[in-house]
């Protein structure tokens, strides 16, 4: 996590009692069973401009909290077919 201190950010470690209710921070949950390995999703689904959309969308949304922008791997994913 990442806070403004005079304008720069700094890195900052959230107390438990700072914890946000789970509710709060999200509307669903998916569960893929008990395998526990990664699922990554077909690269057709990054031809969809929607989807990669909404994508771009949370990644400004959460570059100023975790500090890392996912746009030029988003860019790289969804190639021509969703120029940003």
């Amino acid at each position: 996590m990442f806070r403004k201190v005079n304008g720069q950010n700094k890195p900052y470690t959230l107390q438990t009692s700072e914890y946000p209710a789970i509710g709060s921070l999200i509307d669903e949950i998916m569960y893929f069973g008990s395998d526990t390995t990664s699922s990554r999703p077909q690269r057709a689904i990054y031809r969809e401009c929607a989807y990669v959309s909404e994508l771009r969308r949370r990644n400004a949304l959460l570059l100023p909290i975790f500090g890392f922008d996912r746009d030029p791997e988003l860019a790289s994913l969804a190639g021509k077919s969703c120029p940003s």
